[in-house]
This record gives structure tokens, sequence and C-alpha cells, in this order.
């Protein structure tokens, strides 16, 4: 569903920059509140177009994020039980 979202918002935003430029093109004059209003619906369909890129179209992938914040969990309760280990030794006499 977020793919399909991703792929209409980004067709919306191209067909709004098209529709957008193909009114400068056959307008003669342009007033400053017009030009204002164009720059800002170019910037946002622009914006829209990029965000939708860089999310693959929508997908977010949250399973990458899991992996790899339980890989620092393993590796951080292993120096925990090493840190532990070592001090349960350093208690121990050598036996020689």
């Amino acid at each position: 569903m977020t793919r399909i979202l991703g792929i209409i918002s980004f067709l919306s935003a191209l067909s709004c920059k098209i529709i957008i430029l193909y009114f400068i093109i056959t307008r003669n004059s342009i007033s400053n509140r017009g030009f204002i209003i164009i720059i800002l619906i170019l910037l946002s369909s622009f914006s829209v177009m990029i965000y939708v890129y860089k999310t693959k179209f929508g997908k977010i992938d949250y399973n990458e994020d899991i992996k790899e914040i339980t890989q620092e969990n393993e590796i951080i309760k292993k120096k925990i039980e090493q840190k532990e280990l070592l001090a349960q030794l350093s208690k121990y006499p050598d036996d020689k």
C-alpha cells in the first residue's frame, strides 16, 4: 500500500512540474505573486519527488535497523560477560 502511495505521490509531483513549466512557457508575463507561487509549487513538488525517491517509493525497511540494533546489543552483552569473567578470574590466586 505504501509503495502505491509513493508512486502516486511521485507521479503527481512530476505532473505538477510539467503543468507549471507548460504554464511558464505559454504565458507571456507573470506577476510577482504568480512567480512566487510558481517557485513554491516547484520546490514542494521537487522535495516530494526527492523524498519518494530516497525512501524507494515508500518502502521503509525497518528490518535492517532492527538487525543492526540486535547485533550491537549482542556485542555489548558479550563485552559485559567478558568483564564479569575477568573479574571472577582475578579473584582466584594463580595456581603454580
